[in-house]
């Protein structure tokens, strides 16, 4: 991934370990950790009795070229715990990481975050957090420009870590970073799920998940049989080097229990080579963010064509894929 990417970032206790294994034998200058200690479950991380990590000094220690705090996450409405989170001390250089619940994008508690922002004087890693698309309802697209705009001020850095596609308009927008997670769960920072989502979720593993640009965001592979009657489509063939001329109906099935780690790590070879060549064609253009809109919004023709023209409506572009076609045009 970092040959493809050219940076990586992990996450994490074993992220790491991972590192403190690679230190020995290469270089770390294109690798960086999300401690994502917003994700840390405090009676479960009591009960395990885990050693406390000094996450910034670990950091530190490694030589990384980033360094960030261990990550605090503000729950829905909580204003104390959005003060705290935007003043607990940090050292210096670090970036200040803060995971939000999506609802700090909109309505009357944007405001309130995007003053809070303006109280920080530290560079900023956001993760937002929500069961699934943090940026799917109305508002958030808007809601995390404003935000970035707000956090933009001259020589402060500001990222957004562990997301998904998001990452693309975010940094052609004047984000220093957009970290896009490799897994579902390393595409926004997942709230528990009831019994019943949990199940749906598990029952979706069993399905391969790739990203087509052509749609941008992620679509089951199981809805891909339906586009390998219409190769006029343009949507049936991958011409990314890991796929290397298959086409793209031979993940439309189902595997037992889940997807095999091969397949998976072969996805991901795709998905990362399809983010970068959308990612660099865009930012190539006089106007990448312009560009990004209309991309959005081409998008959303193809998949209004499948409809119309084919009557396929499993592929779908994603809801905040689709804000961002009208919201910035």
């Amino acid at each position: 991934m970092r040959a493809r990417i050219g940076a990586v970032t992990l996450s994490g206790e074993s992220g790491l370990r991972a590192l403190q294994t690679l230190a020995r034998t290469m270089s770390l200058e294109d690798f960086d950790l999300d401690p994502a200690q917003y994700a840390v479950n405090p009676k479960k991380h009591a009960q395990a009795a885990l050693i406390d990590i000094d996450w910034e000094a670990a950091q530190r220690g490694l030589g990384l070229p980033v360094v960030r705090s261990a990550g605090i996450a503000v729950r829905k409405d909580d204003h104390e715990q959005l003060r705290a989170a935007m003043r607990t001390p940090i050292s210096p250089g670090s970036r200040r990481l803060v995971s939000l619940h999506s609802s700090w994008l909109r309505g009357p508690a944007l405001p309130v975050a995007i003053a809070a922002v303006r109280n920080s004087d530290d560079p900023l890693s956001f993760v937002f957090a929500d069961l699934f698309d943090p940026f799917g309802g109305a508002g958030a697209v808007d809601g995390l420009q404003y935000l970035l705009a707000a956090a933009s001020a001259p020589e402060r850095p500001v990222e957004l870590l562990r997301t998904d596609t998001q990452a693309i308009p975010f940094a052609l927008a004047g984000g220093a970073r957009g970290a896009i997670g490799l897994t579902s769960q390393g595409r926004h920072h997942p709230l528990p799920f009831s019994s019943k989502l949990k199940k749906e979720h598990d029952d979706r593993q069993r399905s391969a998940w790739l990203w087509l640009p052509e749609l941008l965001g992620w679509q089951r592979g199981t809805t891909l049989g339906a586009i390998e009657p219409f190769p006029e489509i343009g949507l049936a063939d991958c011409p990314c080097p890991p796929c290397d001329g298959e086409p793209l109906s031979v993940y439309a099935r189902e595997w037992p229990g889940q997807v095999p780690q091969k397949v998976r790590e072969r996805l991901q070879d795709h998905d990362a080579d399809r983010w970068m060549t959308t990612f660099n064609r865009l930012r190539a253009t006089s106007d990448p963010l312009q560009s990004w809109a209309a991309a959005c919004a081409r998008a959303v023709r193809v998949e209004a064509e499948l409809v119309s023209e084919y009557k396929i409506s499993a592929l779908r572009v994603p809801t905040s894929i689709a804000q961002w076609a009208v919201e910035t045009s």
